[in-house]
């Protein structure tokens, strides 16, 4: 059995030995996977790393990162020697878990929101009241 990622949506990466790394404001996760290079980027998003679960391989869960915030980068390695037996193409993601990225993108979103709400205001509920 191998250790894997769960995304929060539920989909599953296999991790390399040592798959997952934390630098400064950086977690950097190596792992495999079959898909695309631009379904994983997706895969990657901003709401989908939200919550990452660390799986053991006995299946149980060994951590869960919440602090992920955006993909900084993803990268496609060839022929890496996995373990003393293997040989694999990878893909290392580079995952933001900076707090002042996050609360950035915690107010573009509510700006978002105010904008949305003042646009229907002005086009929808306020003609409606001059009628």
């Amino acid at each position: 059995m191998t250790e894997k990622i769960r995304l929060k949506d539920n989909t599953e990466f296999t991790i390399i030995p040592n798959g997952i790394d934390t630098r400064d404001k950086y977690r950097i996760i190596k792992f495999i996977s079959e898909l695309p290079f631009e379904e994983l980027k997706a895969k990657f998003s901003r709401t989908n790393i939200e919550r990452i679960d660390y799986i053991l391989a006995d299946e149980t869960t060994g951590a869960t990162y919440e602090d992920c915030v955006a993909l900084k980068s993803l990268t496609y390695v060839p022929n890496v020697q996995v373990d003393d037996n293997t040989i694999s193409d990878i893909y290392i993601a580079v995952l933001s878990t900076d707090a002042v990225e996050r609360q950035l993108k915690m107010t573009q979103s509510s700006t978002d929101a105010t904008i949305m709400a003042v646009d229907i205001l002005f086009t929808e509920i306020l003609p409606m009241l001059t009628l």
